[in-house]
């Protein structure tokens, strides 16, 4: 799923995020390594299309990432996949 999110790998336009290949990859995450990998792509995106996420700084998304994580229900998910789909929530949620 991660190899989804390379770049240049998106099954959208260049110039646009890929929200879903993003969100797959997120539910599917299991161990640290694959979410340090997600969290690279998540670092790349922002570099790529700043413009498009809905918590550029630091400040405002780390804010939004605590919203993300207290708002999510309780969950037999492996951690790492429920801070990463969290992390996602936090790029692109007001």
């Amino acid at each position: 799923m991660l190899d989804e999110i390379s770049p240049g790998a998106a099954n959208v336009e260049p110039d646009k995020r890929d929200i879903a290949a993003f969100s797959a990859a997120a539910a599917s995450l299991s161990t640290r390594v694959e979410a340090a990998a997600f969290i690279e792509r998540l670092k790349d995106d922002l570099a790529a299309h700043q413009q498009e996420w809905k918590n550029a700084t630091l400040e405002a998304y780390l804010d939004a990432l605590a919203r993300a994580l207290s708002a999510m229900p309780a969950s037999e998910e492996p951690a790492w996949r429920q801070l990463s789909k969290a992390m996602l929530a936090a790029s692109s949620h007001d």
